[in-house]
């Protein structure tokens, strides 16, 4: 489980978009997942850290906002956030993000 979430996290990374320069601050919309992440969780939680930390590698600051799943999902569409971590590819979910170029 915590490889698929390492990979989950690495893929939601490369899938935000790659106009982000270094010093800039991304905005991730997060909901609760305990114990993966959590607005009461040290660091959010591990999930959270593993996102932060790759960002941090290109100088890029992360910013958590923590709201319902499906706000996220829907605020990420809009632009409003930049994205979202921790999702899995299904079916009936391809077609629906950026998430189904991978798969």
């Amino acid at each position: 489980m915590l490889r698929k979430i390492a990979i989950m996290t690495i893929t939601t990374c490369l899938l935000l978009p790659s106009i982000c320069l270094a010093g800039e601050k991304i905005r991730i919309g997060v909901g609760e997942m305990p114990p993966y992440v959590s607005e009461r969780l040290e660091e959010y939680g591990f999930l959270a850290k593993i996102v932060k930390e790759s960002f941090a590698f290109s100088d890029i600051e992360t910013e958590f906002h923590f709201v319902p799943w499906n706000r996220a999902i829907e605020n990420t569409r809009l632009g409003l956030l930049d994205g979202t971590p921790g999702w899995f590819s299904t079916p009936r979910g391809r077609g629906t993000s950026t998430c189904h170029r991978l798969w």
